[in-house]
């Protein structure tokens, strides 16, 4: 129940977003021409307000017939990340206002679908996030690396991993938010985890198993 009532809220806050967009875009346009809307005061606003009444909603815009598959494919579904849009939206957009070879900059990159369905789609991208997490996130996920590598790689990693038992000697860093969401147990688990990846020398392979790492930590927490 919780998951289908976060889902309609998904699909309500994009349907919200790009009308207010198109809306906006409109508004915009007919103060240009004109000159309906200042910059202040009660009477511009319900100018404002008006002109917002006479848009038309575009329902596409909510694509309420995807799935949560169908917005995962290739590597959109890496990494869960909150408040992320669907990747339909940045294809149909990019699609709309750009042309192959065409330069799409995100200045919220977060988890990285802008760049993703950028890349999909031959335009060059530049993506700009201040969280760390967001930025190993999307580097994972535009990044080619040849399967075999991430195969061999991952057969050696899991190796390492089932050497893990109770008595494993693991250093376990204090942290006062990381000791409130995880157990000793867990937190010396994850630890090991951390040091095994961090050992991969292939930067790209390690920020893929990062990614991976990272995306685990919620299902471990309390």
């Amino acid at each position: 129940m919780r998951g289908n009532l976060d889902k309609s809220m998904e699909k309500e806050t994009f349907l919200m977003f790009f009308a207010v967009r198109e809306q906006v875009k409109i508004a915009i346009d007919m103060n240009k021409r004109y000159g309906l809307i200042k910059l202040a005061g009660q009477n511009n606003m319900s100018q404002v307000t008006t002109l917002f009444s006479k848009t038309k909603i575009d329902y596409s815009w909510s694509f309420s017939d995807k799935t949560r598959k169908d917005t995962a494919y290739i590597t959109h579904g890496y990494h869960r990340y909150p408040a992320k849009f669907i990747p339909q939206i940045v294809s149909r957009l990019a699609e709309k206002y750009t042309k192959k070879g065409d330069l799409i900059v995100d200045p919220f990159g977060g988890c990285g679908t802008t760049l993703v369905e950028s890349k999909v789609m031959g335009r060059p991208s530049v993506g700009v996030d201040i969280n760390p997490v967001a930025v190993l996130i999307t580097k994972a996920k535009i990044t080619p690396i040849n399967p075999q590598k991430i195969e061999k790689s991952f057969i050696a990693l899991k190796a390492k991993l089932n050497t893990y038992n109770k008595d494993t000697k693991v250093k376990v860093s204090e942290h006062e938010r990381i000791d409130y969401w995880f157990k000793l147990e867990e937190k010396k688990k994850l630890a090991f985890i951390f040091n095994e990846i961090s050992k991969l020398k292939d930067q790209d392979i390690r920020d893929f198993f990062y990614c991976g790492f990272s995306n685990i930590l919620k299902n471990y927490s309390i």
